[in-house]
């Protein structure tokens, strides 16, 4: 058995029912676990799942979660973002029953703690940092694309080196909808993270002001200083054409709205925004990517037709994708995320023991 530790978030069902669907449903058990309230996931979705259990603290670890562990071969971590005592727990764990770990690396759970400890370190950081070098040290397996030689960088890890993705619900009808008003509408941006580049961003597209509406998503994670600065430098750049997205959208409103933009910017100095680029890509969009994205690597491919976000003011900004460049995209977000390659991919994470 294979025990998955889940969180939350927006690809979750997606995932545990592609998993479901192509693999022995037998061999795998869900913890998905969440700070109060579900935010994803419905509650429907887990009562119909009888290999899938809810638990809004981990602490709330009960005698089912034991026999579960004891029988599992492998324990699969998505995203790293275990709090103290959590990590604790598992890492106590392992020294006792020695299981097969692997982490599925999200970005944030690498580089966010890490250079919060290096930037300005405290006891309690520190503390936690000792943690999380000898968690990660005992790791079998680290799933990532292209952040593998980031995190030896940063940790040392004799953990192997696996390549999968999550899979996304793609929505081809929400290419058809379209907005009102001649501004071409562009997205900067998935969330509201430094990392994102905001600001510099906002610099890029000054000349366009006046003629392009700018959509900033930032309803989490919920930095108030950061999104009252980023806000306050889009009304100055661009007035009532700037719009910030400051309250979550359930999953399909957010895939409507995706539709609703022209071009989508990530100017991101990290490896973020995935979901939104793969279903950028398929909608048809316009897609800018930093030189310093690491998903950039998975994109440089000449089947797809994307942008450096280098070249915006130098680029042809205002010119759209051409029906056949939109279709040549959608054709390899398709491949990228079939049923096959699902299955080819992540059978090396569930099965590969090197």
């Amino acid at each position: 058995m294979i025990l998955h530790i889940f969180p939350d978030e927006k690809f979750t069902e997606d995932y545990i029912e592609r998993v479901n669907r192509l693999f022995n449903r037998a061999e795998h058990y869900f913890y998905i676990y969440t700070k109060g309230e579900l935010r994803f996931c419905s509650r429907d979705f887990i009562a119909l799942k009888d290999n899938v259990n809810f638990v809004s603290d981990l602490f709330q670890r009960d005698s089912r979660f034991a026999e579960i562990y004891k029988k599992s071969e492998r324990v699969i971590f998505h995203g790293l973002f275990l709090r103290y005592f959590d990590m604790l727990y598992f890492y106590r764990l392992k020294k006792r029953y020695s299981k097969y770990y692997t982490w599925v690396i999200w970005g944030g759970d690498l580089y966010d703690f890490y250079n919060a400890v290096h930037e300005k370190p405290t006891i309690i950081l520190m503390m936690k940092e000792m943690l999380r070098k000898k968690f990660i040290g005992q790791l079998e397996a680290v799933v990532t694309d292209y952040d593998f030689e980031e995190l030896r960088k940063c940790y040392k890890t004799n953990a192997v080196h696996r390549m999968a993705i999550y899979s996304y619900q793609l929505f081809p009808e929400a290419a058809k909808k379209e907005h009102t008003g001649t501004n071409l509408r562009v997205m900067v941006g998935h969330s509201a993270t430094k990392t994102c580049r905001h600001q510099e961003t906002f610099e890029m597209l000054r000349p366009y002001a006046g003629k392009i509406e700018v959509y900033c998503p930032l309803s989490y994670p919920n930095n108030k200083t950061y999104i009252s600065a980023i806000e306050k430098r889009g009304k100055e750049i661009f007035g009532d054409q700037f719009f910030p997205l400051k309250d979550y959208m359930p999953y399909n409103s957010y895939i409507s709205f995706l539709g609703s933009v022209d071009i989508g910017i990530f100017n991101n100095n990290r490896q973020q925004g995935m979901g939104n680029i793969t279903n950028l890509l398929y909608l048809g969009k316009k897609v800018y990517l930093s030189k310093d994205n690491n998903i950039r690597k998975v994109y440089c491919k000449p089947s797809y037709i994307i942008f450096d976000a280098e070249e915006i003011e130098r680029d042809d900004f205002f010119r759209a994708l051409s029906e056949e460049e939109k279709e040549q995209n959608r054709r390899q977000i398709e491949l990228f995320l079939s049923d096959e390659e699902f299955i080819r991919s992540w059978s090396t994470v569930f099965y590969n023991k090197d």
